[in-house]
């Protein structure tokens, strides 16, 4: 029997127990509901070295200060001479040109 994709018919709104306290939002596990409440809340938890911005993870920290403060561009394309500071750039810079 082949795996289907569940609908938002498959949660009964009865099932959804879990409530967001800032935004009518219901969750049927507890887990998605803490996953949720980071987009309520603003937990910026890792500092730029060099300046006042602060983050929400230590990567995008690092991908900050490569590209604004150090200008370490660690992301080498590997059939061309172009390096990015972050993967994603690179990732892009690939699909466009090679």
């Amino acid at each position: 029997m082949p795996f289907r994709k569940h609908s938002k018919d498959d949660f009964k709104l009865e099932t959804l127990t879990e409530k967001c306290v800032h935004c009518p939002a219901k969750f049927l596990f507890k887990s998605w509901l803490v996953r949720h409440l980071s987009r309520h809340v603003d937990i910026d938890k890792f500092n730029c070295m060099d300046c006042e911005l602060t983050f929400k993870s230590n990567k995008e920290m690092e991908y900050h200060h490569n590209r604004c403060h150090t200008g370490l561009k660690p992301f080498a394309c590997d059939e061309c001479d172009a390096a990015f500071h972050a993967p994603n750039t690179l990732h892009n810079h690939r699909r466009r040109r090679h």
